[in-house]
């Protein structure tokens, strides 16, 4: 009898795409990157197509010595490419990005830093191979506990709607998320039932970590308040509702900038500002997302206060034509100028 992880893989990638190309398996060692990995294999991805992406962080001493080590005999026992990257107090041949990065990771490890290196590694790694597809083993308690810690944080619906089970990295490359809705449970009985190892991080239990504390803390008591059962799937069901919406959005966004003729060719970017005076707010400040994308402009730190402030600029120009100008956070100007909103990144000592 076939498992609810193979199963609810089958069921949402009836004609998984990555069959048709190559793919990079990004692999820690730890439960959800090794069920990833064979759960693929047994749908039938061709071996000769996979490659195995490991990057050692080398900042648990031996166990992260112990993760590496584990990666390169699972590859080898399945007969499978395998390309690893050793960073920071380790041997790495690249000592000055080595260094670079033991700088930024002084202290606590920041999950952010961790990530972002990650991410340009899998993306190497891909195009170092040809691979169409990169593949991470997320899964549908991630969802859950990104889902609650970014409604602490009071985002908007870009983040309620989680994570994504596909993300366009650059022309020709794309993530895919196969797990994101099978249940961390189902993992464990996956692995069980065959007999697979895996390797356990302790870091997952250090509470100083929000998203660890959302895992140990509060989740259990949201389950035990509520009284609901599933919580967590009715959780995981709410974060796929607002993604659907917020896809609707993204393209009505999407084509609102291509009627404007947008581009990303000059050094700023001019919206009329009648045109956004006529448009529904929600589909202007999604627009305005876009282009930060796009450009490449940091995103993180412009909140729901900046882009209130944002809004109320442009709806002050429909009564008063003087000039008007807002800076925000990573060196973004706006200026609103003849009935013209212009959005540019301008050299200053706050700028990354």
């Amino acid at each position: 009898m076939q498992s609810s992880l193979i199963e609810t893989m089958r069921r949402e990638w009836p004609d998984p795409p990555w069959h048709r190309g190559g793919l990079v398996v990004a692999i820690s060692g730890g439960p959800d990157s090794v069920a990833l990995l064979h759960g693929l294999l047994e749908l039938g991805m061709p071996a000769e197509q996979c490659t195995l992406a490991h990057m050692d962080h080398g900042l648990r001493g031996d166990a992260s010595d112990g993760d590496r080590h584990f990666v390169e005999r699972l590859a080898l026992s399945l007969g499978l490419r395998c390309v690893i990257k050793r960073l920071v107090a380790c041997t790495d041949t690249n000592s000055v990005a080595a260094a670079t990065i033991g700088q930024e990771l002084h202290g606590r490890a920041s999950e952010a830093v961790l990530r972002r290196h990650r991410h340009a590694f899998l993306k190497e790694t891909a195009v170092e191979h040809g691979a169409a597809w990169i593949a991470t083993g997320h899964h549908a308690d991630d969802c859950v506990e990104t889902f609650l810690h970014h409604l602490l944080r009071g985002s908007g619906p870009l983040g309620l709607s989680s994570i994504a089970p596909t993300r366009t990295l650059m022309p020709g490359l794309q993530l895919v998320r196969p797990l994101l809705a099978v249940c961390r449970t189902d993992i464990l009985q996956f692995l069980d039932a065959r007999g697979l190892s895996y390797r356990t991080d302790a870091s997952n239990a250090d509470r100083e970590y929000t998203r660890n504390r959302i895992r140990h803390e509060l989740l259990p008591w949201l389950r035990e308040f509520s009284r609901t059962p599933n919580l967590d799937h009715r959780l995981w069901n709410a974060a796929q509702m607002i993604r659907e919406e917020h896809i609707v959005i993204e393209a009505l966004a999407a084509e609102w900038l291509a009627a404007l003729g947008c581009t990303s060719e000059s050094a700023f970017v001019e919206l009329p500002a009648a045109k956004c005076h006529d448009t529904s707010w929600v589909v202007v400040r999604q627009a305005l997302v876009s282009i930060w994308h796009v450009r490449g402009w940091q995103l993180g730190a412009v909140t729901a206060k900046h882009w209130d402030r944002l809004r109320r600029l442009i709806e002050a120009s429909r009564s008063d034509p003087h000039p008007k100008r807002l800076q925000l956070p990573g060196g973004i100007q706006v200026t609103m100028r003849q009935q013209r909103l212009r959005l540019e990144r301008i050299a200053t000592s706050h700028s990354p």
